[in-house]
C-alpha cells in the first residue's frame, strides 16, 4: 500500500496491525517469511523505526536506523501490496 493511501484504505482484509496513535505510522516492509513488519512512526519532522509481529495486539519494538536497514535480513521483501 502506498503511504498516501494508508488513511484512505476501505478494503482492509483484517484487523489493523499498526498502533493507533497521534503519530502517522507508515508501513515500510514485510519480512520474507511474512511474520514481521517494519514501519516508520512520524510525528512532525521526527521519524522513528519500529518492528512488530504481524499479529493483532503485538507490541512494536523501537529499532535504530542501522537495525532497520538489516532487521529483515538480506532478502527481497515486498514494499507495496494491494
Amino acid at each position: 500500500m502506498h503511504p498516501d493511501d494508508y488513511e484512505n484504505a476501505k478494503d482492509a482484509a483484517g484487523p489493523v496491525l499498526l498502533p493507533a496513535t497521534d503519530r502517522k505510522n507508515l508501513p515500510k516492509a514485510v519480512s520474507a517469511d511474512g511474520k514481521k513488519l517494519l514501519f516508520r512512526s512520524v510525528q512532525g519532522k521526527q521519524g522513528t523505526a519500529f518492528v512488530t509481529d504481524l499479529t493483532p495486539g503485538a507490541q512494536p519494538q523501537q529499532v535504530t536506523a542501522d537495525e532497520a536497514a538489516t532487521l529483515l535480513g538480506y532478502v527481497d521483501v515486498p514494499l507495496e501490496w494491494r
